[in-house]
């Protein structure tokens, strides 16, 4: 995976970013060959959010200000999004087209849409592996 990484927060370091991001990739296996620029911002409403530029070319941003723990989980949770546009599970809405999750139209609530639920289920369970794995290292967030 291509990365591209602004402004990052000085609260996150960069060892525990790097290792977060090949963490994800390894475990959603995903593709090596795609573009992923993350952008830290403080002008978001959300934790964070991925968006599906183009095939192979994706962004995604995260909210400046979270705790170190907070801006992994995060972007775990944005990188099964990414793993999920890549892999054509899920097409993002343009225009006034809505979302299309495996193939289907689907119009649920945030809470219940299943890209959602899958990147929530996926960010805990990375998360915690993660965690466990940096310990054993002697890495600390």
């Amino acid at each position: 995976m291509w990365l591209e990484i602004s402004n990052k927060p000085r609260a996150l370091k960069m060892n525990v970013l790097r290792k977060a991001i090949a963490y994800a990739e390894d475990y959603l296996n995903m593709n090596i060959d795609i573009n992923v620029d993350i952008t830290f911002t403080k002008n978001l409403d959300a934790h964070g959010w991925a968006m599906d530029i183009e095939y192979g070319q994706y962004e995604i941003e995260v909210k400046h200000g979270l705790t170190p723990r907070q801006l992994v989980k995060t972007i775990l949770h944005e990188l099964v999004h990414v793993d999920q546009y890549e892999k054509g599970r899920l097409v993002s809405a343009e225009g006034k087209k809505p979302n299309r999750w495996m193939g289907k139209i689907c119009r649920a609530a945030y809470a219940d849409q299943p890209w959602e639920i899958e990147a929530y289920k996926l960010e805990n369970r990375m998360y915690r592996n993660f965690m466990r794995k940096c310990k054993k290292e002697g890495v600390n967030l």
